[in-house]
């Protein structure tokens, strides 16, 4: 898990019904799968974070490049 999770913003919360509205859960998310839930999770915090706030995700980039 990233060091840095605190700075990005959060993931998508995901309920039941599977389908709602033309749009379902991605099949990662009930796959039983721990670790590719979280990879999907994080993945998605970052693609938010940087699709809607630039500015968190330049400093997400700074912050993990020092660690590094």
């Amino acid at each position: 898990m990233d060091l840095f999770y605190g700075e990005l913003l959060e993931n998508p919360h995901i309920t039941k019904p599977r389908e709602v509205g033309g749009m379902s859960i991605p099949d990662v998310l009930v796959s039983g799968h721990h670790k590719e839930i979280e990879d999907w999770k994080q993945s998605e915090r970052k693609h938010i974070t940087q699709e809607k706030r630039p500015d968190l995700w330049r400093q997400y980039l700074k912050n993990s490049e020092i660690v590094e």
